[in-house]
């Protein structure tokens, strides 16, 4: 029994319009994929972006205040330099008057 030619056309168109569903359904796939990839892509490099801004930002700051406290530092070896009876010296002087009992004042 042959079959007809029109029936193998139809089977035929049948095969090749289930190949180009399958085809586009994949393309459709694969360009979400691959877009989902770009906006991950996009926002990776947006975080990476600010992180490198937020470190340089608190490297500039680390920087300030180095510098602020060198100043600081500065300062109080001059004023140790220049006072005959240092800060703590003078803090241990009070204690130790505070705590003698034959001081009356």
């Amino acid at each position: 029994m042959a079959i007809p030619t029109e029936a193998l056309s139809l089977g035929v168109a049948g095969i090749a319009a289930l190949g180009a569903w399958a085809s586009q359904r994949a393309a459709s796939k694969a360009s979400t994929v691959s877009t989902r990839m770009d906006a991950e892509k996009e926002a990776y490099e947006r975080a990476r972006q600010f992180d490198i801004e937020t470190i340089q930002r608190q490297q500039d700051e680390i920087n300030k205040l180095r510098e602020r406290l060198a100043v600081a530092e500065s300062k109080v070896q001059k004023l140790e330099e220049h006072t005959p009876i240092s800060l703590l010296g003078l803090e241990g002087l009070l204690r130790d008057r505070e705590e003698d009992p034959t001081d009356k004042e």
